[in-house]
């Protein structure tokens, strides 16, 4: 404890002199105080600050230095035991990791041998199995040569039967052959039999077929001269076609035949139409919802088809008068006859701009 306050003691005094020798040389180095031997000044102060310094060394005393030695010493065994730690630490991490890989690698080995044992004990199972299946095979084997042995008996017997049934299907057959030859004679006297027979029935049935067809064509006579005859008889105008007005017609039918016209349904239309792409439309046959009448031979009905003023416009009127455009009156009656036949008349017409009136259609007219 004394020495380090005379130490620190020492180190007041010393700092004391340091600064005053540093104010010395700050006081001869002032530019202000040289002059023409300012060189010789600054000599004078550097010798100051070296007697200084040696003074400071003389005044250390031996247990500073040896205090400066131990520090020196500690410094370099604290640097060598840091050296020496870290290669032993190094060489345990080395020895760790060789231990390791030694451990894996035993380990592999161990997998290795297992392996190869289980590899061995499936080749021991495998041909054991192989065993078994061969005398399995063995016994499979004598089974099928029993069999076989079995069904060439069989075979053997079945072609003794055979060889003894062909014998007998031998002599079947030359008694059939004979049999046959005394046929044929029997043949031949029947076959010229069925000869004339057959000119028989050929003419036979010529002369029916002529007696068919004189009957259908009297037949066709008689009913075409006494069925019934129904179609359109006459046609007249309420007026004549105009602009913004409706045009009417009245269409009367007539059975011109010689037997009633039964069950007669009429049905007829009117329509403005292009020349160039009308056809006559297919009419289905009027069913219950249109009246039926029995016309009598000679006796007439009446139908009125109608083209309403909406339709009748001046600019459809101006493409009649073109003959761009036509009114068409088309229709279809339906009858039957006494004997059940039914009867079908398709009519259509047209109007006339040069002569006024209805002349037929092309196309659409006909009766049956």
């Amino acid at each position: 404890m004394a020495a380090n306050e005379h130490a620190e003691g020492g180190g007041g005094e010393r700092e004391n002199d340091t600064t005053r020798a540093v104010s010395q040389a700050g006081v001869a180095g002032d530019p202000e105080q040289e002059g023409e031997d300012g060189e010789y000044e600054t000599r004078k102060s550097n010798r100051r600050l070296r007697d200084y310094v040696k003074q400071l060394a003389a005044e250390l005393k031996l247990s500073d230095w040896l205090m400066v030695v131990l520090t020196a010493v500690i410094a370099g065994s604290t640097v060598w035991n840091t050296v020496y730690v870290g290669g032993q630490l190094a060489e345990m991490r080395s020895s760790s990791q060789d231990s390791k890989n030694l451990v894996i690698a035993t380990q592999h080995l161990v997998d290795r041998a297992k392996d190869q044992a289980d590899a061995l004990d499936k080749l021991r199972q495998a041909g054991h199995d192989q065993a078994k299946a061969t005398g399995d095979l063995k016994d499979i084997t004598q089974t099928q040569v029993d069999k076989i042995a079995g069904l060439y008996e069989a075979i053997q017997a079945s072609a003794k039967a055979a060889e003894k049934g062909a014998k007998a299907t031998l002599a079947q057959s030359q008694a059939t052959q004979a049999e046959a030859e005394s046929v044929k004679g029997q043949t031949a006297a029947v076959q010229q039999s069925l000869v004339a027979t057959r000119d028989m029935a050929s003419a036979t049935r010529d002369t029916a077929k002529a007696s068919e067809h004189g009957n259908d064509i009297a037949n066709r006579a008689y009913l075409a001269a006494d069925r019934p005859w129904t179609g359109v008889s006459h046609t007249s105008f309420s007026t004549k076609p105009a602009a913004d007005t409706e045009f009417k017609v009245t269409i009367t039918i007539q059975n011109t035949g010689r037997s009633p016209s039964l069950n007669t349904r009429g049905q007829f239309y009117m329509d403005i139409v292009d020349v160039k792409t009308w056809n006559m439309p297919n009419i289905p046959e009027c069913g219950l919802e249109c009246s039926s009448v029995t016309l009598l031979p000679q006796s007439t009905t009446g139908y009125a088809p109608l083209i309403t003023k909406e339709k009748m416009s001046a600019d459809r009127l101006k493409g009649i008068q073109a003959i761009t455009s036509a009114i068409v009156v088309f229709g279809r009656i339906d009858y039957a006859d006494d004997a059940g036949g039914k009867h079908t008349t398709l009519w259509c017409n047209f109007w006339n701009t040069t002569g006024g009136d209805l002349s037929a259609c092309s196309r659409g007219n006909d009766a049956n």
